[in-house]
């Protein structure tokens, strides 16, 4: 239904057998039982965590237009192949999770007796057949103890990990002897790896191995003097001086302020300061990296923004610590955000830890500047928006009003949660729906009901009289007279060209039209009557990234779309049939929010009652012509 995306994720599993390709192994296997498929992955280490990429571009590993192949979980087996669980089912959904019309259909339970196990492996693989492995017991509870330490040098993982699970269960000291040996011969990882789980299952130590040198073992021990001589930290140490932290953060902090350490790593390891929220480590800290800030000013900044996340109340948190210090110490942190503003560095990550630390920053002159900066260039606009949000002067309110009208939504949406705190916010967020500066339906449901339902008084009647969308007139009276096409007979084939006539332009349903407008494909849970309201009220409810959008280029030319995307320096809008048309900043005389949907009122006029049920039944049963599922199923 969603294309590139999971439905049903489900099976998880690291292939670490023998008996696909060499270079499938490592890779992750996903099951997608709505799909029809397993999903292969290509991990690339990449520091702490890995990257990945699909096995085959286009092409998944296992797919069959079978629509009741079912897989639901993989195994790594004993004889190296990839095992797949097959739930093979007709539907796969509970009945508990389908619509109403759905529940009792026909077809429900077909396939219940029919789950099967595939088993996959190579076409050149020599692999023995798993009944063949249990005859000959060559990993099982009644192995010789010798027999299985050979097993951890068995080139297939299932055939390791029983072999050491058996090992550590069984405690017999005396295989020390032998694993180490293995140890000091072996140059697989996998071995290795069993071999050292072993020795540690076993409480016996591994530190004395040649692979264990001077640094590396202070990279796993909690020695932080230890760890930080160590002078280029790879993205592991980083990891490990993190884990170090959890318990004594605010000790790795004081000894990063001297280091020229990776920003982001002193901003995480304050903010685990800020998260234990002890009164005097905050402190000490706070007076650090003020006395610090000529020397390393960003070390410095990162320490204090970091530490300002960790805590609970952020902003107002930090200052509260800083106010208990000695009277310099609110002049010190005014003399770091001027010396950060000053520098020349203007990486993205520094002007961000600018924008952070005037968001900070409580006297009026920061935010004078913030404001200025919100009046002028948008390359900044996210991290504008985003601290004046977190300031709570009026001035800050009044200045994100302001830029309100011109934000993408997802800053905008930002932007109207921020002006809710207090009465003067939520009268200027309210002026600027009645001045028609901010349509009505930009502001969230959630957001909308909590005003139309305020405390106050005037603030409740002001939101319900701004923000209550009772639909036109016109469309309750259309959608009375259209009731009749919920009970009439419906053809889904004859839907399927009325949808191609009306619709295809900008939805999308199965291989059918093009995807502009939000997806309605997935239908399942959605009920004729709901279909019908959406189709002739579509400003009813509009998600709010599907508003239309009207630009005006520099030479006089009218542009109506969706907004794909907006950035600083340019904006592209979506339009029917697919076309994008993008424009530079520098080329747009004005652009607006229209308020309503890109969806036009007034369908009845081309689409009349008979064609409306078809289209519905279309919508709700297209996955089901192609004649997988019984017609009863199709209504």
């Amino acid at each position: 239904l969603h294309a590139n995306q999971f439905t049903a994720a489900c099976g998880v599993t690291i292939f670490r057998g023998n008996a696909l390709p060499e270079s499938f192994y490592g890779n992750s296997f996903t099951c997608e039982p709505t799909g029809n498929l397993v999903h292969r992955d290509i991990l690339t280490p990449s520091g702490i965590t890995f990257t990945s990429k699909p096995g085959r571009e286009g092409i998944e590993f296992l797919a069959t237009k079978d629509e009741w192949f079912r897989p639901v979980n993989l195994a790594n087996g004993p004889d190296g192949a990839l095992y797949v669980v097959d739930m093979y089912r007709a539907v796969i959904e509970h009945p508990q999770f389908v619509p109403d019309e759905l529940k009792n259909r026909p077809d429900q339970m077909l396939g219940i007796d029919k789950g099967r196990i595939w088993r996959i492996v190579s076409k050149s693989a020599t692999v023995e057949s798993p009944a063949k492995i249990v005859a000959q017991e060559k990993v099982s509870s009644t192995a010789g103890t010798s027999d299985l330490v050979i097993l951890l040098l068995h080139a297939n993982t299932w055939q390791r990990d029983v072999a050491r699970q058996l090992l550590v269960e069984r405690r017999e000291m005396e295989v020390e002897a032998q694993v180490r040996q293995i140890l000091l011969s072996s140059k697989s990882p996998g071995t290795l790896a069993a071999a050292f789980s072993v020795l540690e299952g076993l409480g016996l130590h591994v530190d004395d191995h040649p692979d264990f040198a001077p640094a590396t073992n202070a990279r796993f021990s909690g020695d932080v003097e230890s760890l930080l001589a160590i002078e280029e930290l790879s993205s592991w140490d980083i990891v490990k001086i993190q884990v170090i932290a959890g318990t004594e953060p605010a000790q790795l902090c004081h000894r990063l302020l001297d280091r020229s350490a990776d920003p982001d790593l002193v901003a995480q390891i304050a903010e685990a300061v800020g998260r234990k929220n002890q009164k005097d480590e905050i402190e000490g800290l706070i007076k650090e990296s003020l006395d610090h800030a000529l020397a390393h000013p960003w070390q410095s900044a990162y320490l204090l923004i970091g530490l300002s996340k960790g805590l609970p109340d952020h902003r107002a948190g930090i200052w509260k610590h800083i106010h208990n210090l000695d009277e310099t110490a609110e002049h010190q942190f005014q003399r770091l955000v001027r010396l950060c503003l000053q520098a020349d560095q203007q990486s993205h990550e520094r002007v961000s830890a600018k924008y952070s630390l005037l968001g900070l920053s409580n006297d009026g002159g920061t935010l004078r500047m913030i404001v200025q900066i919100s009046e002028g260039s948008n390359i900044f606009t996210e991290l504008v928006t985003r601290t004046l949000a977190e300031r709570p002067e009026p001035e800050a309110a009044v200045a994100l009003v302001k830029l309100l009208p011109k934000l993408p939504t997802s800053l905008r949406n930002t932007a109207v949660s921020s002006l809710t705190d207090n009465s003067f916010e939520i009268h200027l967020l309210l002026d600027l729906v009645e001045n028609g500066q901010l349509p009505a339906l930009a502001v969230d449901q959630n957001i909308a009901k909590r005003l139309m339902a305020h405390a106050d008084p005037v603030i409740k009647e002001k939101a319900v009289r701004l923000l209550k969308q009772a639909p036109p007139e016109d469309r309750v009276k259309v959608l009375a007279e259209y009731q009749s096409c919920l009970t009439l007979e419906s053809d889904p084939l004859r839907g399927k060209q009325v949808f191609v006539k009306n619709c295809a332009q900008c939805h999308k349903v199965g291989d059918v039209g093009v995807d502009v407008a939000p997806d309605i494909s997935d239908s399942r849970t959605k009920t004729p009557e709901y279909l019908l309201t959406n189709i002739l009220d579509p400003n009813r409810a509009i998600d709010n990234n599907f508003f239309s959008y009207t630009v005006v280029d520099t030479n006089g030319v009218i542009h109506t779309g969706i907004l794909a995307s907006e950035t600083g320096t340019s904006v592209t809008l979506k339009q029917p049939e697919g076309k994008t048309v993008s424009f530079g900043r520098a080329d747009i005389e004005a652009m607006k929010n229209n308020g309503v949907s890109l969806m036009p009122v007034g369908l009845e006029k081309t689409v009349p009652p008979q064609d409306m049920a078809d289209v519905i039944s279309f919508i709700k049963n297209w996955r089901y012509l192609d004649g997988s599922v019984p017609k009863e199923v199709i209504r």
